[in-house]
């Protein structure tokens, strides 16, 4: 799955946003290319010609510049491509029927477009981890330097930091500003509110950490209908950093009335602006109980998930009248029989799968293998090591279905490779009920075995997925097919889905000793 993800400028919060979902979508083939919409070259618009249409899908991530291209480069009306809208006030500017998929960052755009798909921003929860040592060691009311910080990539009117500065002068606070310097002479208006304003421009991620590290408080004062975000409000509440702010953008989604500080004042209002600072900053037990309340709100909003719903967006946009597979393989220094799989998985004529490798720390170099047969194949291709070694196999489809993205999954094991309509055939039969299908894998054998068979994702999920107890060889599938007849899964034998043994299993002679003792621990929890 080739995807381009069309973004504004480097290193703003739109291309941020980007970056996390290409980083934890690693087995898609996710491209980053900037573009501005009033500020492009000739060598601009031929290098994005020559790479849409080497792509599956187009992910616009800013209205301006998809408009701009769209209008230069007619033939992309037929193209698979989606739309994020990341400010509130372009909803309306057009229809946007030429989008395959629209997408919205907060609940108050979802009402706008009812139709959008809604998928909030996210954060790096783990490198803006949450700061222990935050500075509460005072009294309260205690005279203290106290820093109110604010972030913003356009230091521009709109955001309200002129305001911010004049009422630190006034207080004599410190103010700590990070940004971009997008209007010079608005600039030159917050230095004069504030000559003693400590300002970072341009700073890296390592640097924003820090200084969200030395505040005491962030303050968002930008204008109703601007923000959809922001990051830096999210950004704080991850890091434990007490936030203030107007009721705009995701604020109304994230307030729960104890995790911030909202204030109903219009940004240019000084005296409530004033108050709150000093209601918030005197009250350190308040501040200590809203950084606790904050951070257990944003972990919902981590980057992790936001990438995974990009994830399935994609797929969706891509085959939207087929059920994503995820084939689950199993594997331990089976290299060559990975590749012979891998191969094969690509002429299937059911189009939607991907795979997932799990690797119980083979020692043969089956993972640079598995990775370097992304690029010859048209599916996704997802490696999971379970850092385990011996027999390892409950534990390592679990892994697999917790990290499947498939609403069905089949489960492979490296011995076999299976038919190129065998996944077509299973399908046929799964989707029709709440069934757990089986192939023929040469024997025409038609007792239950799990090893070669498709079930829903969600139904192996509620019956309590593998049994990790079944630590040795003998006893899996009797045990999976009792508990899930007991569930009311019907397990049914499909003939025509089929797969060849390219490796024999171990003889049961040379594991006697392994099923005996599997079957006796079924035997103790009654199967």
């Amino acid at each position: 799955m080739k995807i381009l993800t069309v973004s504004i400028t480097p290193g703003c919060a739109v291309d941020r946003l980007a970056e996390m979902v290409q980083k934890h979508n690693e087995h898609l083939d996710i491209e980053i290319m900037p573009f501005h919409p009033k500020r492009y070259s000739q060598e601009d618009l031929k290098l994005f010609e020559e790479k849409a249409k080497k792509v599956d899908l187009i992910d616009f991530q800013y209205w301006k510049n998809a408009v701009v291209l769209l209008e230069k480069f007619p033939w992309l009306k037929d193209k698979k491509k989606i739309l994020t809208h990341h400010n509130p006030y372009n909803l309306h500017e057009q229809s946007w029927d030429m989008f395959d998929e629209i997408v919205v960052k907060n609940e108050e755009q979802k009402q706008e477009l009812p139709n959008a798909k809604l998928i909030r921003h996210g954060v790096d929860m783990d490198f803006f981890e949450f700061n222990n040592k935050y500075p509460y060691k005072y009294q309260e009311n205690e005279e203290r330097e106290r820093t109110i910080g604010m972030v913003a990539f356009r230091i521009e009117g709109k955001k309200g930091i002129k305001e911010v500065a004049e009422t630190c002068h006034k207080l004599g606070f410190k103010f700590l500003l990070v940004g971009h310097i997008s209007k010079p002479d608005y600039f030159k208006e917050i230095m004069k509110a504030c000559p003693s304003m400590t300002f970072l421009e341009d700073v890296s991620d390592d640097e924003l950490k820090e200084a969200y590290r030395n505040m005491d408080i962030l303050v968002c004062n930008s204008i109703d209908g601007f923000e959809t975000g922001t990051m830096p409000i999210i950004e704080a509440m991850s890091m434990g950093v007490p936030v203030l702010t107007r009721d705009i953008g995701l604020v109304p989604d994230l307030n729960n009335g104890e995790n911030m500080c909202v204030r109903d004042g219009e940004k240019d209002d000084l005296e409530d602006l004033e108050t709150k600072i000093l209601e918030m900053t005197n009250n350190i037990e308040g501040l200590k109980e809203m950084r606790s309340n904050a951070w257990k709100s944003v972990r919902k909003h981590s980057d992790y998930r936001m990438a995974k719903e990009y994830a399935t967006l994609y797929n969706s946009v891509l085959f939207p009248s087929r059920p994503l597979v995820s084939v689950i393989t199993p594997t331990y220094n089976r290299k060559d029989q990975m590749i012979e799989i891998i191969k094969k998985l690509n002429s299937q004529t059911y189009p939607n799968i991907e795979l997932i490798v799990c690797d119980d720390n083979s020692d043969d170099n089956t993972e640079s293998e598995v990775k370097s047969m992304r690029e010859q194949v048209k599916y996704p291709i997802k490696y999971i090591n379970t850092e385990k070694n011996g027999y390892n196999l409950s534990m390592a489809r679990n892994l697999g279905i917790i990290e499947a993205d498939g609403e069905y999954l089949m489960f492979l094991d490296s011995r076999f490779v299976p038919d190129d309509n065998a996944i077509t055939e299973f399908m046929s039969i799964v989707v029709s009920g709440k069934y757990w299908v089986f192939g023929n894998k040469g024997a025409n054998k038609k007792s239950f075995v799990e090893n070669f068979s498709v079930v829903k994702r969600q139904v192996i999920i509620e019956g309590g997925m593998f049994n990790e107890r079944i630590d040795r060889y003998g006893g899996m599938s009797q045990e999976v097919r009792t508990r899930f007849q007991s569930q009311g899964v019907v397990t049914k034998y499909v003939e025509e889905a089929k797969a060849s043994q390219i490796l024999t299993a171990k003889k049961a002679s040379t594991r006697r000793k392994d099923i005996l003792k599997m079957k006796n621990l079924l035997w103790k929890i009654n199967l």
